[in-house]
């Protein structure tokens, strides 16, 4: 049942983030509301999966969290996206790789 709020919550999540990014590229005043919305379900994903692996190996546990913290890099994207400056860009770069890198490793 888990598995499945958390499948609910990523996927739409990961489209509304990468849609507002696009918009955010082409200047539509809406982005920052869909990418803001889309990090939130992201967060949370991220969150549920860090509680359901409370499991006796400490290397999952660990990557869990890494995805979880590097996930709270989108709030800091989404405040710079709203205040018009362009470092979100570096903090969606941050998050892209620290999840490229969680996902190869968590098994």
């Amino acid at each position: 049942m888990q598995t499945k709020i958390q499948q609910f919550l990523y996927f739409p999540g990961v489209v509304l983030t990468f849609a507002g990014v696009v918009f955010q590229m082409n200047d539509k005043a809406v982005s920052f509301y869909i990418f803001s919305f889309g990090a939130l379900l992201l967060i949370v994903s991220h969150f549920l999966y860090a509680l359901n692996h409370k499991t006796n190996d400490k290397r999952q546990q660990r990557l869990s969290r890494i995805s979880f913290v590097s996930s709270l890099f989108l709030i800091i994207a989404a405040y710079f996206m709203f205040t018009a400056s362009n470092s979100w860009v570096v903090f969606v770069l941050i998050y892209a790789l620290i999840s490229l890198f969680t996902s190869y490793r968590i098994r």
